[in-house]
């Protein structure tokens, strides 16, 4: 009858009134977020891309501490060291003037200029007692490396290159100029005078989730980070707290272990300290100390004091001189 067709074209109006179509449109982006959300979800969980969702390590225990920040500019080098030297800083955009990232180079005119020289490739083991806890070492060409291993990744192989063998004046010296030493390196070391040595600057690249574990360097010498590409994550513990709350190992080359009893195999097991996976129950001086921890970004220095402990993740593919 007449009231039913009047309710019925009253309800047609309704169903196209503006706000109707503002929740169908919603509706729309919820479902188009989704399905980003689910991309970015299998990408992370994939983790060969040039960059990968959330954080695969954890701080569970740790006495965390921000690595204090500075400017480009803020100090100069003697303000610095007089302030700072015995604490690690990131100061950013400290290189971002550097001819590498004016003119936009990346991994492929690293390819393109470097591409026959050979670095070393590394794989990190949570079971090796190697410096950094690297293993499996490999001399490389760049060019196969880095479309193998970080462009493309078409290996199941984790691979971290840096050139320990070849130091940048012997690997690739016509990439020097692109990526000269800091300031804050640019000082002579005081007992050592006209020193040389071809093997530094070394140069680190890598891709995703790639890492170093908790190290120190060779004698235990302060040491500058630039970053040319990508982001690293450094967790540092200064020498000074180190030795306080570790003792003398915290100078030792090879990582440092703890003997455990293992109840389901029923004897003791060998346990290395990792300080991107921490268990303080085998380590609990973790806790009792300052775990400094920062990002580096494309273009940023990080600044190490003598002797500090440090490991590096790989935020994303990354390339940086040190």
């Amino acid at each position: 009858g007449p009231a039913h067709t009047q309710r019925a074209h009253e309800c047609h109006k309704r169903s196209r009134s503006p706000s109707s179509g503002l929740a169908h449109l919603w509706m729309l982006v919820g479902v188009a977020l989704l399905i980003c959300l689910s991309y970015n979800l299998a990408s992370a969980v994939k983790g060969g891309g040039i960059w990968v969702k959330g954080l695969p390590y954890t701080s569970t225990g740790l006495n965390i501490v921000q690595i204090p920040r500075l400017k480009k500019g803020d100090l100069t080098v003697p303000e610095f060291f007089e302030k700072y030297g015995d604490m690690p800083v990131i100061i950013e955009g400290e290189v971002s003037e550097h001819p590498f990232i004016q003119l936009g180079m990346g991994f492929e005119s690293i390819a393109d200029i470097c591409g026959s020289s050979f670095i070393d490739t590394v794989v990190y083991s949570a079971s090796s007692v190697t410096w950094a806890g690297h293993k499996d070492q490999i001399l490389m060409p760049v060019n196969e490396f880095i479309h193998n291993y970080i462009l493309h990744n078409t290996s199941s192989e984790m691979r971290y290159g840096h050139s320990a063998t070849f130091g940048l004046p012997q690997f690739c010296p016509r990439l020097g100029q692109y990526m000269p030493v800091p300031k804050l390196g640019s000082k002579r070391l005081p007992k050592w005078g006209s020193y040389t040595d071809l093997g530094q600057p070394t140069l680190f690249m890598g891709t995703a989730n790639t890492k170093s574990e908790l190290h120190a360097d060779g004698g235990l010498l302060p040491f500058w980070l630039s970053v040319y590409v990508g982001s690293k994550t450094f967790r540092i513990i200064r020498f000074e707290d180190g030795f306080a709350h570790v003792g003398a190992e915290v100078a030792d080359l090879t990582r440092l272990g703890r003997s455990v009893f293992d109840a389901d195999l029923n004897k003791f097991v060998e346990k290395r300290l990792e300080i991107w996976e921490p268990d303080v129950s085998v380590f609990p001086e973790l806790s009792n100390l300052p775990v400094y921890e920062g990002t580096a970004h494309a273009g940023d220095l990080l600044y190490l004091p003598s002797g500090a402990l440090h490991g590096v993740f790989n935020e994303e593919a990354s390339f940086c001189s040190t």
